[in-house]
């Protein structure tokens, strides 16, 4: 009797694991992946670290651009280092800044708010649109990393936030925690 049970015990041992593997692939299938974002049953987590990323921010508080591209900076200190460089008191800028100021200077033959410098890579983002636009693009090619804000229920990178904001013509993001921000809003 025993060995006419074996084979049923094994088609049924064969039936869980074929039911098991497709709830698995079911779950997988439907959880939608977006770079570096995976939900899965409503639950968000990020699949990428954070690189170590050092860098320099010069600006100057009169500068417009500097005040559009300073909530955005102020979000990257979440994520990386990020020293301050207020270029119209430059006694309280590091030697660090000093020396990239006085290199970029060289280089270029002039200085201009905002820049944005990565430090060890010797990368320059000069301008509003280099750094909201630009550097979110060098850091996911360099480092493989997607700097995202969380919205509501979805991530949104920076530069998403920033032209949002410009197409509706308004003023440019003032922090990257919205509660009731453009995506809230009527449309």
């Amino acid at each position: 009797m025993i060995g006419r049970l074996k084979p049923f015990f094994l088609i049924l041992f064969l039936i869980l694991i074929v039911l098991c593997l497709k709830e698995n692939s079911g779950h997988i299938n439907n959880s939608s992946s977006i770079t570096g974002i995976t939900i899965i049953n409503e639950t968000i987590t990020k699949k990428e670290s954070v690189p170590k990323i050092s860098m320099i921010y010069y600006y100057n508080p009169n500068c417009p651009f500097c005040r559009a591209v300073n909530p955005y900076i102020e979000y990257l200190k979440n994520f990386f280092d990020v020293e301050f460089c207020n270029i119209k008191n430059v006694s309280n800028c590091s030697r660090d800044a000093l020396i990239y100021m006085a290199l970029i200077m060289n280089k270029t033959g002039g200085f201009g708010v905002p820049t944005l410098v990565i430090k060890k890579k010797n990368v320059v983002f000069q301008g509003f649109d280099s750094i909201v636009l630009g550097l979110e693009k060098y850091i996911e090619k360099e480092y493989n990393y997607t700097i995202e804000i969380f919205v509501g229920e979805k991530y949104y990178k920076p530069s998403q936030c920033y032209l949002c904001h410009i197409d509706r013509k308004i003023k440019p993001p003032s922090k990257f925690s919205c509660s009731n921000c453009c995506h809230f809003a009527k449309k």
